[in-house]
C-alpha cells in the first residue's frame, strides 16, 4: 500500500473506526515508515487540539458584566413607562369612542321617530356591514399585495428581469440616438 492509504488508516484509527487486523497491519507499517510516523504525530497533536479545546472557554472582557447590567436596569426603567403611557392612550381612545357613540345615538333619538324606523335603521345597519367588509377585503388585497411583493423582490430571477428590462430599455434608447442623428447633407459633415 501507498502513504495515502495509510493516513486514511490513520485518520480511521484515531476515531476508532478500524478493525483488529487493519490496527495490526498499521501498527507494523508506522514501525518502518518515519513519513507516516511524522503523519501519525501531527494526526494526534491537531486531534489533541480540537479536543481540549472544546474545554476551555473564553471569558468576556472585564467590566462587561456590570456595564451590561448597568444598561438592563436602565432600559428597564426606561421602556417601563412606555407600557403605561400606551394603555392610558388606548383607555382615553375607549373614552373618547364611547364618548361620540353616546352623543350619535341621543342625537337620532332626538332628532325624532322618523331616524328610528327599522327599515331605514336596518338598511343603514347593513350598508355599515357591507362597507366593513368590502374595507376587509381591501385590505386584505393590500396585504397580498405587500406580501407577494416582498417574495418577487427577494428573488434573484425577478432581479435578473429588471437589469435585462433595463439593459434593453439602454440598448433601445441608443438604437433610437443612432437613428436620430442628423443625417449628412455633405462630405464634410461626415468627417
Amino acid at each position: 500500500m501507498n502513504h495515502e492509504t495509510f493516513t486514511e488508516k490513520l485518520s480511521l484509527w484515531l476515531e476508532n473506526e478500524l478493525s483488529a487486523p487493519e490496527i495490526t497491519e498499521l501498527q507494523a507499517h508506522l514501525a518502518g515508515c518515519p513519513t507516516c510516523q511524522q503523519t501519525y504525530q501531527a494526526l494526534q497533536r491537531v486531534e489533541t487540539l480540537l479536543r481540549g479545546g472544546s474545554k476551555i472557554m473564553v471569558g468576556p472582557p472585564p467590566g462587561f458584566t456590570t456595564r451590561f447590567e448597568v444598561r438592563l436596569a436602565y432600559h428597564q426603567v426606561r421602556n417601563g413607562g412606555h407600557l403605561w403611557w400606551g394603555f392610558g392612550v388606548l383607555l382615553l381612545g375607549a373614552l373618547f369612542l364611547f364618548i361620540i357613540g353616546g352623543l350619535a345615538v341621543s342625537a337620532l333619538v332626538s332628532s325624532g321617530a322618523g331616524w328610528l324606523d327599522g327599515a331605514i335603521f336596518y338598511s343603514g345597519l347593513v350598508g355599515l356591514i357591507q362597507l366593513a367588509n368590502t374595507l376587509g377585503v381591501w385590505l386584505n388585497l393590500a396585504g397580498l399585495f405587500v406580501k407577494v411583493s416582498l417574495i418577487t423582490m427577494s428573488q434573484p430571477l425577478f432581479w435578473g428581469c429588471v437589469l435585462a428590462a433595463l439593459g434593453l430599455a439602454w440598448l433601445w434608447l441608443r438604437v433610437l440616438k443612432y437613428v436620430n442623428r442628423p443625417v449628412a447633407t455633405s462630405v464634410e459633415l461626415l468627417i
